[in-house]
């Protein structure tokens, strides 16, 4: 997270400083250690002053064409129905595009209740109360 996280703030400072030479060899190096940037193409290309060809831009981005996004697989699912592996996976999603979509924090909420997880409750509870203005 912390290695995604100064690539991205290279790539960002390549890019002020018009390093098209720089921001061509650091996205070669996030494919390289395989580190996905996140988001769509159209955000990486911004990121990178649209510099880079489309086959780096699609490679540096999280999903892949024919993949969905955690909003697609939220509203592809039935919240009650899912297994709680399956919420989790799409929130964890959710929570590294900076999103907290509150009817599934809901579900989890329940099903930790239920199962009488009280760390992984309090845990959600707080990431509720925390971020309660990031939908």
């Amino acid at each position: 997270m912390i290695k995604q996280e100064l690539y991205i703030q290279l790539l960002r400072f390549s890019v002020q400083n018009r390093r098209t030479d720089l921001t061509s060899q650091l996205a070669e190096q996030c494919i390289q250690e395989n580190i996905k940037i996140g988001g769509s193409m159209n955000e990486i290309d911004s990121l990178t002053g649209y510099i880079l060809p489309r086959d780096i831009v699609e490679q540096l981005a999280r999903y892949k064409p024919g993949e969905m996004s955690w909003k697609e697989k939220l509203s592809t699912i039935d919240l009650q129905k899912t297994n709680r592996t399956k919420l989790e996976e799409i929130y964890q999603e959710a929570k590294q595009d900076g999103k907290y979509p509150f009817n599934l924090q809901q579900r989890l909420l329940d099903i930790y209740i239920q199962k009488k997880s009280t760390q992984q409750a309090f845990t959600l509870l707080h990431e509720i109360f925390s971020n309660r203005n990031q939908v």
